[in-house]
């Protein structure tokens, strides 16, 4: 994937329930149908924040990707964010993403090093096993530089050679 896929607009979308608190597979389809649809819209980013990609349980996330990859086919590129604790956790939705079409991942730091940090390596060893377990280029999301997940700039640079995508 060229960094070029990084123009025009790239909607981080959301995902509707039904009252009983499932994905609404029918109303997902239809948005991003039309979202698709949209001159200027050249991606998708699933499963985020705005997803509620982190309420959702591992198969839900699959089917949402799997779901939004058949509404909108190869007219947009799919981004699924990918977030956890653990290499192994993220390494796995990692995998699971690739296998259901996505062209690309928008990967977020541990949640528990907002408030713990991270030691020496981790940062590394994480996307390492984001993109080995994959093959996707990655957009790595960096926290805020008052929380204790931030990259520094020396920390970015060891970083850059895993990423396909800028970093942001």
């Amino acid at each position: 994937m060229k960094p070029s896929y990084l123009t025009g607009v790239l909607p981080a979308i959301i995902t509707p329930f039904t009252p009983d608190g499932g994905v609404d597979l029918v109303s997902l389809d239809a948005y991003c149908h039309w979202l698709g649809s949209i001159p200027g819209v050249t991606g998708l980013v699933v499963n985020g924040h705005a997803g509620e990609g982190t309420l959702l349980t591992a198969t839900e996330r699959f089917e949402v990707l799997e779901l939004v990859k058949a509404a909108v086919g190869d007219r947009v590129k799919v981004i699924a964010s990918i977030t956890g604790d653990g290499s192994r956790i993220m390494a796995a939705e990692a995998a699971s993403a690739a296998k259901a079409g996505a062209d690309a991942l928008l990967v977020f730091p541990s949640q528990a090093w907002l408030r713990l940090g991270y030691q020496v390596g981790a940062p590394r060893e994480r996307y390492q096993a984001v993109y080995a377990s994959s093959e996707l280029p990655m957009i790595l999301i960096p926290f805020p530089a008052r929380t204790r997940a931030s990259y520094a700039l020396q920390q970015l640079s060891h970083l850059s050679p895993l990423v396909a995508l800028p970093i942001y």
